[in-house]
């Protein structure tokens, strides 16, 4: 079967490069992150059939983004995050305070296992179904929610340190 990849990218690109900005807030690894993806994509469609383009490229978008963030993580000298308008209107309070905690959920999302790290993401943020994670990660949609359930722990206990009103705040490294 062929793929009609100009209406895949005009469908899609959207999609995947929102998700990569999210998590990489730097422009050109963002690029980089859905230029890789198209690339993986082609590849493995010459290989096998993909049932749910939107699916596979979100889910695979958040994984290389996610790896993408661990790269930087291991080397936090060579990249910084960028700040992006992208043409949006911001509501001063809420919206700091809303990018304050999404910034810290993604210093800390490389930090998760992988598959936690996958799973937090695409329900949490992307607000794709269980069964929408399990059928492009391979895993049962139970699994995802235990690894969602399992994120969440961790991220509430980490930002719970880091909490003004946490006296030991000062203690965590």
């Amino acid at each position: 079967m062929r793929v009609d990849w100009e209406q895949i990218r005009r469908e899609h690109a959207p999609r995947m490069w929102s998700i990569a900005w999210r998590i990489l807030r730097h422009e050109a690894d963002a690029l980089d992150c859905c230029q890789d993806v198209f690339a993986e994509g082609l590849e493995r469609s010459q290989k096998t059939p993909i049932e749910n383009w939107g699916g596979y490229l979100s889910w695979l978008t958040t994984c290389r983004a996610i790896d993408a963030l661990r790269r930087r993580k291991r080397n936090p000298n060579q990249v910084e995050i960028e700040v992006c308008d992208q043409g949006q209107t911001k509501d001063v309070g809420s919206s700091l305070e809303f990018e304050e905690l999404t910034d810290l959920v993604r210093s800390h999302l490389s930090q998760l296992p992988t598959q936690q790290a996958e799973s937090f993401w695409l329900v949490c943020v992307e607000q794709m179904s269980y069964r929408e994670v399990a059928e492009q990660t391979g895993l049962s949609a139970n699994t995802v929610g235990v690894n969602v359930h399992r994120a969440r722990q961790y991220l509430r206990k980490t930002l719970q340190q880091l909490s003004p009103e946490n006296p030991n705040r000062l203690n965590v490294q």
